[in-house]
């Protein structure tokens, strides 16, 4: 999962259903798309997302053995979600 903050009232429906609307989903899909397309720095080397397994790589010594398949593909969740350790605590 990759989270994306901060978020403006704009970006979400009027009301209180804390769906992306259609401008900002079209700015996220365009994200996503560049995010899957990678870079490539100045050496010449080509940067792509992976997600690293924990379970099936060895780490520990050498010879490591990296288990990172590349992420193929992006799906956005058009709902709004919150995060606690993100959220300011009431002051009294």
């Amino acid at each position: 999962k990759k989270h994306w903050f901060p978020l403006s009232e704009s970006d979400t429906t009027s009301g209180s259903d804390d769906i992306l609307n259609a401008g900002a989903i079209t700015r996220f899909n365009t994200l996503g798309t560049a995010w899957l397309n990678g870079f490539t720095d100045a050496s010449g080397n080509q940067w792509l997302p992976t997600v690293f397994s924990r379970t099936k790589s060895q780490i520990k010594t050498n010879p490591t053995t990296v288990v990172a398949p590349t992420i193929t593909a992006v799906a956005l969740n058009k709902r709004l979600g919150s995060m606690k350790h993100r959220k300011v605590l009431s002051d009294y």
